[in-house]
């Protein structure tokens, strides 16, 4: 059995692309609090946020170990869902005229097993190529790493075009870990993010309006407001970068508001002023905030963060926004590990049965695919898609059922679909191959923000 997505050191599988969707950016707090498992832990020491370096480009710090250089292009790929549930794919020159949405940022991470990102180098995309059709842009990334065997890469839009990265803005990841050997270059690793039609424009709707002119939302359709302001306190050497005050629920969600400033430098580092207003009475959120370190105009998860603190440098959130305003407010910059994280995956897992002897049916395939197939297709045209896993005659046997699992997308579409290639030829769904699709005859399945289990399929002649 192989799994194409294995996290395998010093392997590497080029699969194609994946791709991350989630919901809108900015919901109310009033109304709604985002349904989101996305992990943002917190300690209570200061300290550093393991994105590298304060200042210029994101590096390790390391002195020592492999230094290499990953390459790639990222696509960006409209697309709307229709009245069927289907992604139907949609032209950006016919829709838009061109690109409306903010930049790209790609990068390179890995994440620790207390499920922490470490950050190793970015890119900004600052004018995204979508035409002539299929577009592009290619990015190079320089990775130093001493302590891990290989890198995760991912693409984020900023959707809303206002400056910061949200944790529901449309995101794709390359499926595979990648590793880099010293002095070398892996090329090829190229991402598609799936963008939702309907989209663009400055802001949203939020908990509140910040002050500095660049906070997400109105604060309007509230019976009482309050008001919540202090200072940003970068507390490391300061040469350059905007820094802004944000809320984010409890699951890490966000952000619902945003305050944005250019700071004052100070003996210490640097200093900013902040201001919410918003709606009162919605409970607990983390007020937190961030420093623009790596200088690329965007607030990332790359950048240096931090949190309100009390006391000085105890961490004071979860803060409870009730019926009466808050002043005096200090966020410390960088503080604990409140990095927030923009490439949320699930898992799809199940039991696959046959209906006669695996041995029948030749080598067999679980796929977890971004488009409904309709015709005969390729092996290679199932590792164009999120996830596969795949059996060989000689490995099936006897077995009696196939347990398999998949990595997926949170909250966004997927097609589960299973098949056996009983002549060898890499062509699947030929007359008297297998098939077996999840839920129905389309194989469609939502993602959701956790993972799912229980998804069986039987495979079967048609």
């Amino acid at each position: 059995m192989i799994r194409s997505n294995a996290r395998t050191p010093l392997s590497l599988v080029l699969l194609g692309v994946a791709s991350v969707l989630v919901g809108c950016a900015h919901d109310k707090l009033l109304d709604t609090v985002a349904d989101e498992d996305t992990a943002v832990g917190h300690d209570d020491d200061t300290g550093d946020t393991s994105t590298a370096e304060d200042t210029g480009d994101v590096d390790t710090g390391v002195l020592s170990g492999v230094h290499g250089t990953v390459e790639g292009t990222v696509y960006l790929q409209l697309y709307t869902i229709n009245q069927n549930g289907d992604m139907d794919l949609m032209d950006w020159e016919e829709t838009y005229g061109g690109y409306p949405f903010g930049p790209v940022f790609v990068a390179a991470y890995s994440t620790d097993e207390d499920g922490h990102d470490t950050y190793y180098d970015q890119n900004v995309i600052t004018a995204p190529t979508v035409s002539p059709a299929p577009g592009g842009d290619p990015y190079g990334l320089e990775i130093e790493v001493d302590d891990v065997d290989s890198v995760q890469i991912y693409a984020s839009v900023d959707y809303a075009n206002d400056g910061i990265l949200s944790t529901a803005e449309p995101t794709g990841a390359y499926p595979s870990a990648v590793t880099v050997s010293s002095d070398g270059t892996v090329t090829g690793i190229d991402i598609t993010v799936m963008v939702p039609w309907g989209g663009g424009g400055d802001g949203g709707d939020g908990w509140g309006y910040g002050s500095g002119g660049s906070g997400s939302g109105t604060g309007t359709g509230c019976e009482d407001t309050v008001e919540m302001s202090g200072t940003v306190t970068i507390s490391s050497t300061y040469l350059e970068g905007d820094v802004a005050a944000l809320i984010y629920d409890t699951a890490g969600a966000g952000p619902y508001a945003l305050d944005r400033a250019t700071p004052t430098a100070t003996s210490g580092g640097a200093e900013a002023p902040f201001s919410f207003s918003g709606c009162s009475n919605v409970g607990d959120y983390n007020l937190l905030g961030v420093w623009d370190s790596n200088a690329n105009s965007l607030f990332d998860p790359a950048d240096q963060w931090g949190a309100y603190v009390t006391d000085g440098a105890v961490d004071g959130n979860p803060i409870t926004i009730g019926d009466t305003s808050m002043t005096g407010l200090e966020i410390l910059v960088p503080f604990g590990d409140y990095q927030p994280s923009v490439v949320p995956f699930v898992s799809i897992s199940g039991t696959l049965t046959s209906s006669q002897d695996w041995s029948t049916y030749g080598d067999v395939y679980v796929a977890a695919l971004k488009y409904r197939p309709n015709s005969d297709l390729s092996v290679a045209d199932l590792k164009e898609g999120y996830d596969i896993m795949e059996w060989s005659s000689a490995e099936l046997g006897a077995s009696s059922a196939l347990e398999y699992h998949v990595e997926v997308p949170a909250n966004t579409i997927v097609y589960i679909w299973a098949y056996g290639d009983v002549d060898g030829d890499g062509i699947l769904n030929e007359v008297g191959d297998p098939i077996a699709s999840l839920n129905d005859a389309s194989g469609r399945a939502v993602t959701g923000s956790t993972s799912q289990d229980g998804a069986d399929l039987n495979l079967d002649v048609l």
